[in-house]
C-alpha cells in the first residue's frame, strides 16, 4: 500500500478531490497506546480494564492558500479555504472480561462528537443563491458519532501486542447544501483498522504503528462520493518516572493519502486524490489511583506537506481513565 501511495501522479487541474478536503478521519487518532484498547497499558503489563472514558479535544487550522486549488464544499467550487475546526469527543469503551480463541479479547466503543467551525472561502456555483465571490460561515453542533462494534486485541509475543477495529461514522451531524461550515458529512464511512504496539515495562519505551483505510458512501444531498482514503501513522514515546506517575515524551506523525478517485453526479470539480502529511512531538502522563489509571496526552502536529487538501496544524489533548 505503501508502494501504491508513493507513486500516485500528479496532475495540475482546476479542481481536487475529497468533499470538504477531507474525510471524517482525523490523522492522528490512532497513534498512540492512549487510542488503543482498555486493556492495553504503557510501561506496566496488559490488565484488563472493564470500562474506559477518554475525553479529546482538539483544533485544526488550515488553508488552501493556492487559487489554482480548488475543492468541491457544500455542493459549492471553493477556492482560498480557510477553515478553523474545534472538536470535543466523549469516548465510551467497554471491555467485557471474556477471552476467546487464542487469546484473543473483545471491547466495543462510541464516540460522541461536538464540532465547531469557522470556514471562509471564495465560491462559486452556489446552488442555492446562486452568489459567487467571498464567503464566510461558522456552525456548532452535534458531529458524526463514531461506532465501534468491533474491537479485537492479542498479544503477539513479549510485549508486543495487536489491535484490530471497525469504526462506522454515521451522519448524525447537521450538513446543509450551501454552506461552507457543516458539523457533519451527510455520508457513513466504513474505517477498518490494524495496529501493532510494542509496551517494554522495564525500559519504559512504547511504539504504535497504525494503518487503515476509509471506504465511503454517496453524499445523498450533493450526490458526491469521495473515493477511498488509506493513513499510516506511528508514535515512538520514552517513558520515565517524573511527576509521582509515568512521563513520557516522543514524537509522532501520519501520513494520509486518497486511494481512488472521487465519484458520482455531484464530483463534477474533477477526480484527483488528496495527500497530507505531518510530523509532531507528544507528551504523556500516566498515574494510578487505587483502581483506577489515568492517562493523559498532549500532541501537536505539523502538516509539512500537503496536496488538494488544507494544509495546517492540529493540536490536541487527550485524557483517559480506566476503572
Amino acid at each position: 500500500m505503501l508502494l501504491l501511495w508513493l507513486i500516485l501522479g500528479w496532475r495540475p487541474l482546476t479542481a481536487h478531490a475529497e468533499e470538504g478536503g477531507g474525510g471524517h478521519y482525523q490523522p492522528g487518532t490512532l497513534a498512540s497506546a492512549i487510542d488503543m484498547l482498555p486493556l492495553v497499558t504503557p510501561v506496566t503489563a496488559p490488565r484488563a480494564s472493564p470500562f474506559s472514558v477518554r475525553l479529546d479535544s482538539f483544533g485544526y487550522d488550515g488553508n488552501i492558500a493556492k487559487p489554482e486549488q480548488a475543492v468541491s464544499v457544500g455542493g459549492m467550487l471553493a477556492t482560498r479555504l480557510d477553515i478553523d475546526m474545534k472538536v470535543l469527543a466523549l469516548n465510551l469503551m467497554w471491555n467485557p472480561g471474556r477471552e476467546f480463541g487464542d487469546g484473543w479479547a473483545y471491547a466495543l466503543g462510541l464516540s460522541l462528537p461536538y464540532v465547531s467551525l469557522d470556514v471562509s472561502a471564495n465560491v462559486e456555483d452556489d446552488p442555492v443563491s446562486g452568489r459567487t465571490g467571498f464567503r464566510h460561515d461558522s456552525e456548532d453542533g452535534i458531529g458524526d458519532v463514531l461506532l465501534l462494534p468491533v474491537m479485537l486485541s492479542t498479544s503477539l509475543a513479549d510485549d508486543w501486542y495487536s489491535e484490530w477495529r471497525l469504526g462506522i461514522y454515521a451522519p448524525t451531524g447537521r450538513y446543509e447544501v450551501g454552506r461552507l461550515a457543516n458539523p457533519g458529512r451527510n455520508y457513513w464511512t466504513f474505517s477498518p483498522s490494524a495496529s501493532v504496539v510494542y509496551l517494554q515495562p522495564m525500559t519504559g519505551q512504547e511504539f504504535v504503528v497504525s494503518a487503515g483505510i476509509d471506504v465511503n458512501t454517496e453524499n445523498t444531498e450533493t450526490h458526491y462520493r469521495s473515493g477511498v482514503q488509506g493513513h499510516l501513522e506511528s508514535t515512538l514515546i520514552q517513558h520515565v518516572m517524573l511527576l509521582g506517575g509515568f512521563t513520557g515524551i516522543g514524537l509522532t506523525g501520519y501520513w494520509y493519502q486518497q486511494l481512488s478517485a472521487d465519484s458520482g453526479d455531484g464530483a463534477k470539480f474533477g477526480d484527483f486524490k488528496g495527500m497530507a502529511a505531518g510530523v509532531g512531538p507528544v507528551l504523556t502522563y500516566r498515574k494510578q489511583f487505587a483502581n483506577s489509571e489515568i492517562v493523559s496526552e498532549l500532541k501537536w502536529l505539523n502538516e509539512f506537506t500537503t496536496r488538494r487538501r488544507p494544509e495546517g496544524n492540529t493540536f490536541s489533548w487527550k485524557l483517559r481513565v480506566n476503572f
